[in-house]
């Protein structure tokens, strides 16, 4: 499952969640789009892991606060702490491989 959060949960979220996926988009990016069915596909398979959207035009701060510069931006974080990021994945191979990487540190 696809968490949608507002970017005033996203602390909380990372306070109370070992392993968190933050998924920074918009809906009027085309690569988001692209890439939104096989993320839900992975938030089924990697059950231990809390898959999130954010919605970068919500707050003009996220982007810079969390160095998105292209988006999709997904951010892999285990116990509050960044471990690795992709940007504007492409294939679901790419992001099984982003996940598994993670998930080994």
């Amino acid at each position: 499952m696809v968490h949608e959060i507002k970017p005033d949960q996203i602390a909380e979220v990372l306070e109370n969640r070992p392993l968190v996926i933050l998924n920074f988009g918009a809906d009027w990016c085309i690569d988001c789009r692209r890439a939104a069915p096989f993320y839900a596909k992975f938030s089924d398979v990697y059950t231990d892991v809390y898959f999130t959207h954010i919605n970068v035009d919500e707050d003009e701060t996220l982007r810079p606060k969390y160095e998105v510069a292209h988006i999709p931006t997904m951010i892999f974080y285990r116990n509050g702490k960044e471990i690795d990021r992709i940007v504007e994945v492409q294939t679901p191979s790419a992001l099984k491989a982003f996940i598994d990487q993670c998930l080994a540190v």
